[in-house]
């Protein structure tokens, strides 16, 4: 299954932040829909600057006025009032906030009916009675995860082994339930979207996705 790999895992968030052009006074509400170590997908009322001009984008941080970052738009589209922008971190004390900022926003309530922040990466799952099937993961949290397969439909409820393929090629298996299903047409022919939850965790199998989800974040 050929699919587009991305070179930052991506928290999906909703984060309360300011924006402004680079050198203006005037800070504009924003809401960052999306952030990894290399940048942000920021939801705004108003355009601040097109591809390729700078931004100041002030984010929650350790300090009263939070963490400011210096950033440069790769994408505006004023139809759907998003900017895409890549952080142009200054120095190590930036990074290290970022950092911080990173391992806060991990720990926070997922929003609406989620109970845990997801994290969008692309990487490659096993999945059946015994690991034989193939798809691609589309975003993971502490309690599940969503792929896409192309494969035959999984039931509601099912249970599968899954066996989940990390960046540096580490492997995560786990059993999972099937908890939402829906056929999708990606073009030339069908796939389905396999929400799951992860099943039969004890203290060790939790952690031992804390930790894989903090790394996740690490890589790219």
């Amino acid at each position: 299954m050929a699919e587009e790999r991305r070179g930052h895992a991506r928290l999906l968030v909703a984060v309360d932040a300011k924006v402004k052009p680079l050198g203006n006074a005037q800070w504009t509400t924003c809401k960052v829909k999306e952030m990894s170590r290399g940048g942000a997908c920021l939801s705004v009322s108003e355009t601040v600057g097109g591809p390729g001009d700078h931004i100041e984008i002030q984010l929650p941080g350790q300090k009263p006025e939070g963490l400011v970052l210096e950033a440069e738009i790769v994408r505006e589209d004023m139809l759907e009032y998003e900017i895409n922008a890549k952080f142009l971190p200054k120095n190590s004390a930036q990074q290290a906030e970022m950092e911080s900022l990173f391992a806060v926003l991990l720990s926070r309530h997922g929003g609406g009916r989620r109970a845990h922040v997801r994290i969008a990466y692309r990487l490659d799952v096993q999945y059946g009675s015994e690991a034989e099937l193939k798809g691609i993961l589309e975003d993971i949290s502490e309690s599940g995860f969503l792929m896409i397969t192309l494969d035959t439909m999984l039931e509601m409820n099912q249970s599968v082994t899954v066996v989940i393929t990390l960046p540096d090629e580490s492997l995560l298996p786990f059993r999972a339930q099937v908890v939402r299903r829906e056929t999708i047409s990606t073009g030339s022919e069908p796939a389905n979207w396999v929400g799951l939850q992860f099943r039969e965790l004890d203290a060790d199998g939790k952690k031992r996705i804390r930790v894989s989800l903090n790394r996740l974040m690490s890589f790219g």
